[in-house]
């Protein structure tokens, strides 16, 4: 059930909020081989860019802040799985 759970707030700059939600619209995209998670499938961002009408001049720093998110995301998924 949902109250079993504790309430998480994250706070997110303004200027990142964009790059988040990216990020989260991601969440079934990982690549997993034998050793683990590898990282996000880069060819289902242009549908998520799509969707989120970002422009060829902003998709660069979100693109920056997408790796940064993921790579710290994967080395904690390794840590997780030992």
């Amino acid at each position: 059930m949902p109250e079993d759970f504790p309430v998480v707030v994250v706070e997110v700059w303004p200027d990142n909020w964009e790059s988040v939600q990216v990020f989260a619209s991601l969440s079934t995209q990982w690549n997993v081989g034998p050793g683990g998670v590898v990282g996000l499938r880069y060819e289902s961002m242009p549908v998520v860019r799509e969707c989120f009408g970002i422009g060829a001049d902003e998709w660069p720093e979100v693109f920056h802040n997408l790796r940064v998110m993921e790579a710290a995301a994967v080395e904690l998924l390794r840590k997780k799985d030992g």
